[in-house]
C-alpha cells in the first residue's frame, strides 16, 4: 500500500470542492446534483481535518516524549 500525504490530499480535495462550485451550472446540466456532491466532499474534508488534527497532536506528543 502506498502512502498519501494527508496535507496534500486535503489540498487536492479543496481544489475539487472549488472545481465543483465553479462549474456547478455545467455539471447540473450534465445531470449531477452539485449540492449533494459538495456536501459529501465537505464531509470527507471535515473527516480528513479531524484525522490530520489527531495526527499532529500525536506528533507533538511524540516530540515531547
Amino acid at each position: 500500500m502506498s502512502y498519501i500525504d494527508p496535507d496534500q490530499l486535503h489540498g487536492e480535495l479543496d481544489n475539487l470542492v472549488t472545481f465543483v462550485g465553479d462549474n456547478a451550472a455545467t455539471l447540473t446540466t450534465k445531470g449531477l446534483n452539485t449540492e449533494t456532491i459538495q456536501a459529501r466532499l465537505n464531509a470527507v474534508s471535515d473527516d480528513l481535518t479531524g484525522k490530520k488534527t489527531a495526527r499532529d497532536t500525536r506528533k507533538t506528543e511524540l516530540a515531547k516524549a
